[in-house]
């Protein structure tokens, strides 16, 4: 698979991480992401869950995300996660 990035945009991984997880989709897309950030000079990668997402805050926090803070848009509040890639 051939997979080109421009800018390292992550606001979908959410939305799939529901259809993805049961087949290990989306803990080897959040990988692939983990690993271009660092190739690529990034220092962290910030994302966001809909609190009632269970299945993203799952997969964030086992890949050690840590909760930054929360967000409220329409569709209510979102946790802030963030990763350091530096270490």
């Amino acid at each position: 698979m051939n997979i080109s990035i421009q800018k390292l945009n992550l606001s979908y991984l959410e939305t799939l991480t529901d259809i993805l997880s049961r087949r290990g989709l989306a803990q080897k897309m959040l990988a692939f992401a983990e690993t271009f950030g660092r190739e690529h000079g990034y220092f962290s990668i910030r994302l966001d869950a809909f609190s009632g997402n269970t299945a993203a805050i799952k997969l964030y926090e086992k890949n050690n995300y840590r909760m930054r803070g929360t967000v409220r848009f329409r569709k209510g509040e979102f946790y802030c996660y963030e990763k350091n890639l530096m270490n």
